[in-house]
């Protein structure tokens, strides 16, 4: 969940929400991307909803790895970046 104070900004702020459309546009990048796309997720982020990396692989007309990293969430830490390093070295160079 955001916080209470990113909510109001992103419902009365709208030069910030613009700016963040254009920079946050996930789903038109993957869209159009031409290059190979890795989505690396984590299964129990409370910030960005695991879903959404399940939306963005159905959209990816590039898709290399999918990956759902099991017992994390949204903060990065030495074990998550383990799990990532350990993924990216199964994928296929």
């Amino acid at each position: 969940k955001l916080p209470n104070f990113v909510k109001f900004l992103l419902v009365n702020c709208k030069i910030l929400r613009r700016s963040l459309r254009k920079v946050l546009n996930t789903e038109k990048y993957v869209r159009e991307t031409d290059i190979p796309v890795d989505i690396i997720h984590s299964k129990y982020d409370n910030v960005i909803n695991v879903e959404s990396a399940f939306k963005l692989s159905d959209m990816c007309k590039k898709l290399d790895i999918m990956h759902i990293l099991p017992n994390s969430n949204h903060i990065m830490d030495k074990a998550k970046i383990n799990a990532v390093v350990v993924a990216l070295n199964k994928k296929k160079l």
